[in-house]
């Protein structure tokens, strides 16, 4: 079993065997959950098991890190292939907190519609059509997906059969990848630009005690 910290720097080989490489952000359960730093009820609860990572667009023909600009920011994932050792830790990137992101869901919350971001959870003022569009729900990202999710990501979509095309695409997953996000973020009477940083210590969560 091998032992993973934030900061890490993993790599995994896409199916056309060029590597890409990711980043662990966030441990929900060694950082948020196990020292008490949240609520039961809070929404990282969900995500316990799970690291908050990003993943970088630049693709090599060896597994040797090199910075590039982000792909994915970040998102939740089972971490099973990096404690396998399938997934190489290679690298290490210290984490600035002020810069860490999460994926934006909508959920229900007792029976009403709610955005969620990390730790927040705003309750939409009024209700969304029951379109397919707006369900876009909390998920725990596959290991086993990701790399056809990278795929998409990086428009190889020659690479994905007709069905994967349709489910690779994070816009069913992550708000930030939808057309709705403005909308969602006027009804909220937010800015669609700060960062979680800046959201979430205006509304009581800093996410600085995680680090």
């Amino acid at each position: 079993m091998v032992s993973f910290k934030h900061g890490d720097i993993f790599t995994f080989q896409l199916p056309n065997q060029k590597y890409i490489f990711g980043r662990i952000l966030l441990d929900v359960k060694k950082q948020c959950i196990k020292p008490k730093l949240i609520d039961p009820n809070s929404p990282l609860s969900f995500y316990e098991g799970t690291i908050l990572v990003e993943i970088y667009q630049a693709l090599s023909e060896n597994p040797t890190f090199t910075p590039s600009e982000i792909l994915i920011p970040g998102f939740f994932l089972d971490p099973e292939p990096i404690k396998a050792g399938e997934w190489k830790i290679i690298d290490y990137q210290e984490v600035d907190p002020l810069q860490v992101e999460f994926p934006e869901t909508l959920a229900l919350v007792n029976g009403r519609q709610s955005f969620q971001r990390g730790e927040i959870i705003l309750i939409l003022p009024q209700k969304l059509d029951e379109d397919e569009t707006y369900k876009i729900y909390p998920t725990i990202t596959s290991p086993y997906a990701l790399p056809k999710i990278c795929l998409y990501q990086l428009g190889l979509t020659e690479l994905l059969n007709p069905a994967q095309l349709k489910t690779m695409n994070l816009k069913r997953y992550d708000l930030r990848f939808s057309e709705h996000r403005s909308e969602i973020y006027q009804m909220l009477n937010e800015n669609e630009n700060q960062s979680y940083y800046q959201m979430s210590k205006r509304l009581g969560h800093d996410i600085t005690r995680f680090y």
